[in-house]
């Protein structure tokens, strides 16, 4: 019962990561008029944290132990939220045009 719990947890997060991407990736770009090329490199850009955060969950897990580098893609998907829910306020405060 266990294993299938953790599979399912898996499962719908990732499941809300593909849906979330595209949502963060609008958020970036709105009103950001002529800097929008600028602006596109970054989300692109951060995908590099899919192979820098796993090293450092690994290297965690190694010094601590296994459940405590879960803290690790904790604190990036705190980031992640924070982040749209700022964004969200902010579209809010002003309209897309």
């Amino acid at each position: 019962m266990r294993r299938q719990t953790g599979d399912v947890v898996h499962r719908r997060r990732r499941l809300f990561t593909f849906i979330g991407w595209p949502n963060i990736f609008s958020l970036a770009l709105n009103r950001m008029g002529v800097n929008k090329s600028q602006v596109s490199s970054l989300p692109v850009m951060a995908v590099v944290g899919g192979a820098v955060l796993p090293t450092v969950l690994g290297r965690v897990a190694d010094v601590w132990n296994l459940q405590v580098s879960f803290i690790v893609p904790l604190v990036a998907y705190a980031c992640v939220a924070f982040s749209g829910w700022k964004g969200q306020r902010s579209g809010r405060d002003h309209p897309a045009t």
